[in-house]
Parts: structure tokens; C-alpha cells; sequence
């Protein structure tokens, strides 16, 4: 059984659009068009109803990342890609974590 729960560590949470993604690093942009280079390496990934590699994670994307800030530099614990992609390759509804994203985003700004 797949685990794909995603507990709060205490660490802060960043969400923005992702803008581009190289090899475990991806540059979110929040939207007070701060970019932030999330090394990703060691983050557990979850996209949709499954865990998920970097691979799946697209520019464009909207993603929710905790873990340890330095700056603009983030090593992520964990990375929720809100942007649901359905069996034909269209994107739907944000879901769940899209629902987490939108409650973050009226609560903290981004």
C-alpha cells in the first residue's frame, strides 16, 4: 500500500507556479513574484492520488514544498503537485491539495 500521507514537520511552506525544473531542482515563483530553487533530491513527491518522482512535476504547475528555507533556497521534506492530470492528459480540478493550496493561499498570501 502506496503511503501518501504528508504530516506537517515543522518546517515552512512555500507555494508558488513552478517556472522550471533541472534534474531534482525546481524554481517556484509565489505570487508576490519571488522565486524560490527547491532542491528536491530527497522530497517525498506527491501528484494527484499517488507518489510521484520529479519527473512528473511541470513548469506551470502549482506546487506546495515544506522544508528548510535558507533564502530563496529550499531542500524539500516534501512537495505536493496540486495540478491533477486525468487518463486522456488534460489537467482537471485542483482536488484535495489544490483545496490545501487555495486555504493556504487565502490564509498566508501566496
Amino acid at each position: 500500500m502506496l503511503d501518501l500521507n504528508i504530516t506537517g514537520n515543522g518546517q515552512p511552506i512555500i507555494a508558488g507556479t513552478v517556472v522550471s525544473v533541472t534534474g531534482n531542482s525546481v524554481v517556484i515563483t509565489n505570487k508576490s513574484n519571488v522565486s524560490y530553487t527547491v532542491d528536491a533530491t530527497n522530497a517525498k513527491i506527491v501528484k494527484g492520488p499517488a507518489v510521484a518522482t520529479i519527473a512528473s512535476v511541470a513548469v506551470g504547475d502549482s506546487v506546495i514544498v515544506q522544508g528548510t528555507v535558507n533564502g530563496n533556497a529550499v531542500v524539500a521534506a516534501s512537495l505536493i503537485d496540486q495540478t491533477k492530470v486525468t487518463a486522456s492528459g488534460s489537467v482537471a480540478h485542483k482536488g484535495f491539495f489544490g483545496g490545501m493550496g487555495s486555504f493556504f493561499a487565502k490564509i498566508f498570501g501566496f
